[in-house]
């Protein structure tokens, strides 16, 4: 046998495999006993890796055959069963080909090996193609799209899925279309094909397949709901799908923990609405228990989503410690499981983090590199969020706005284009801020406009009071008349929702209206300012450099409180507030006025 070519390492692994079954050992057992993975095992069977002397010898002894029995032409003279080695016709070499790689393929699946899994993928598929029932091209297919999208590759995914269904429709095999359709629509609405993916989503909803099946689609129009703000509509369907997965359960058509990780699914896209709706106490309560309960039951992929949902509302609630140390482990964990979407969100979140407090130059590179990672594989959610981490750092960064400008008008053009209005109306809340910082009052107070709309629509509290200071900034600038009333109202919204930069946005507003009294500008000033320095407290114990002052529109919270001390001639709570603030350049500051 020749093991320089793949029929020759192929005719070994056929020796191979017929002496491990007559030694009575399964893969699992041999490879326990050589101490290697079952995958590699995997491998010298299916004839893709050439299996190495001191392996073979190993398994020579294993299986009580001598090491000459796996490069002789000739059986060696053990008993063992003939035919295996004895040509065999095509279409049964074949069944048996196809039979090793799909149990390499689930062995290259968990732990996860995806690189490794898409080429056994793209080799089942080549296979099956070659003499492979419909059914049979239609499960490789699958795999091969299931494989893609595990990695983010999604229109290779999608391709791979359309085949998919078709096969699935020549086999009548309704249950594994079902499969198919739902994640084709998962891999459509990454892309931003929203529209399409919901006709498949739908479309699994609605069968006939049972409540194991149908749970899945009504989950994924739920998640849909939820994005375009029909929060009653999602919670409905994420209602039905509970009760759906705990029928399947009752009557044994899945087992009690797939039915629990299934509860969870449910339980991240109810958390999903609580911060959509500024909840976000509830909402990271929520998520906390999904992320034991998903350790628990050993689901990585909803613990990694629950840290992802616990991280958001840090974020938003100046819980900055929190949530730089959480998405840096969520980059790192998404990482070493090669979940390449997640990965990409998380460092373009803590690209956005990082520029929150700051550190502009480490935001702009982890903006970058999200960006870059996000457009290889078409994955616009992780580009609409690297071009705001971008938008962020040019932001912060000297003589750059125009930088920041071109960014945030890329992220709202992604937001528009995958139809998610909250991310639209985060992108003109930058834009508006962008505007009013150079000059043009009349495209700030629009996009702040354009936002309140949106926000209000959504019900999105943190994003109306946030919209509510903007419009409100742009109009001062403009010389308009403000209404008091009105930024109180913004102001008391912000801050029962803890969201930082509403409350920060609707204090430093109020604070430039000459009919509010010292008094009252002093309190609101002390209560924001109480929410920054619990983040920056929170940053020095988990000895994270502090570089919070770095962020422009904080700072002139601290000088403005510091201009209302002066005036009111407060020397004494002055400097303990400088004191206790501990940045030189405030006080350097507030030296020379």
């Amino acid at each position: 046998m020749d093991l320089s070519t793949r029929q020759g390492r192929r005719e070994q692994g056929l020796r191979i495999q017929s002496a491990v079954e007559h030694a009575g050992l399964s893969i699992e057992d041999l490879a326990t006993q050589i101490g290697c993975s079952r995958a590699l095992i995997y491998q010298y069977v299916s004839g893709s890796t050439l299996a190495q002397p001191d392996r073979l010898q190993q398994i020579a002894s294993k299986c009580g055959v001598q090491l000459a029995h796996f490069y002789t032409e000739e059986a060696s003279g053990q008993d063992l069963p003939a035919q295996p080695l004895e040509p065999v016709d095509v279409s049964q070499r074949i069944q048996e080909s196809l039979r090793v790689l799909d149990e390499l393929a689930d062995a290259q699946a968990s732990p996860p090996n995806l690189k490794a899994l898409v080429a056994t993928s793209e080799r089942l598929v080549s296979l099956a193609q070659q003499g492979g029932s419909p059914q049979e091209q239609g499960r490789a297919f699958e795999r091969l799209g299931n494989a893609l999208l595990s990695i983010g590759e999604y229109p290779g995914a999608t391709a791979a899925y359309l085949r998919a269904s078709e096969h699935a429709v020549l086999a009548h095999d309704d249950r594994l279309l079902a499969a198919v359709r739902q994640n084709l629509g998962n891999a459509l609405l990454s892309q931003g094909h929203t529209a399409q993916a919901r006709e498949h989503f739908e479309w699994v909803a609605n069968s006939s397949l049972g409540p194991g099946t149908r749970w899945r689609g009504l989950l994924a129009l739920g998640a849909l709901d939820e994005q375009v703000g029909a929060y009653q509509d999602a919670m409905s369907r994420f209602d039905e799908a509970a009760v759906l997965l705990e029928e399947a359960s009752a009557s044994s058509v899945i087992s009690e923990d797939e039915a629990n990780i299934g509860l969870l699914y449910v339980n991240a896209n109810r958390t999903n609405v609580y911060m959509d709706g500024s909840d976000f106490d509830d909402a990271r309560k929520l998520a906390l228990d999904c992320a034991s309960r998903a350790e628990a039951l050993g689901s990585a992929d909803q613990f990694l989503e629950a840290r992802f949902n616990i991280a958001w509302c840090d974020m938003h609630t100046a819980r900055w410690a929190d949530a730089l140390t959480g998405l840096a482990t969520l980059a790192q964990l998404a990482r070493f499981v090669q979940d390449q979407r997640r990965e990409t969100l998380a460092n373009a979140w803590l690209a956005i983090a990082k520029a929150c407090t700051g550190d502009f130059e480490a935001a702009l590179n982890l903006g970058k590199e999200a960006f870059a990672a996000a457009v290889a594989r078409g994955d616009r959610l992780s580009e609409l969020y690297a071009q705001l981490a971008l938008a962020d750092a040019y932001t912060g960064i000297a003589q750059r706005s125009t930088e920041a400008l071109y960014h945030a008008n890329q992220a709202l053009a992604v937001a528009r284009g995958i139809k998610l209005e909250r991310a639209e109306a985060e992108a003109r809340g930058r834009l508006s801020t962008l505007c009013e910082a150079t000059g043009d009052h009349s495209a700030a107070l629009d996009h702040a406009d354009r936002m309140l709309a949106l926000a209000s629509r959504l019900g999105a509290r943190h994003l109306v009071a946030l919209a509510t200071s903007l419009q409100n900034a742009a109009r001062a600038s403009s010389g308009s008349p403000l209404s008091v009333a009105d930024l109180e109202i913004a102001l008391k919204q912000a801050q029962s929702t803890s969201y930082c930069d509403a409350v920060v946005h609707a204090t430093a507003v109020l604070c430039r209206l000459p009919d509010v009294e010292l008094a009252r500008q002093q309190d609101v000033l002390q209560q924001a300012i109480t929410l920054l320095e619990a983040g920056r407290k929170g940053l020095l114990a988990a000895s994270i450099i502090d570089s919070i002052l770095e962020n422009d529109t904080f700072l002139r919270l601290y000088k403005r409180l510091a201009e209302v001390y002066i005036a009111q001639n407060k020397q004494t709570e002055l400097q303990s507030f400088l004191e206790e603030t501990g940045w030189p350049p405030l006080v350097s500051w507030a030296a020379g006025i």
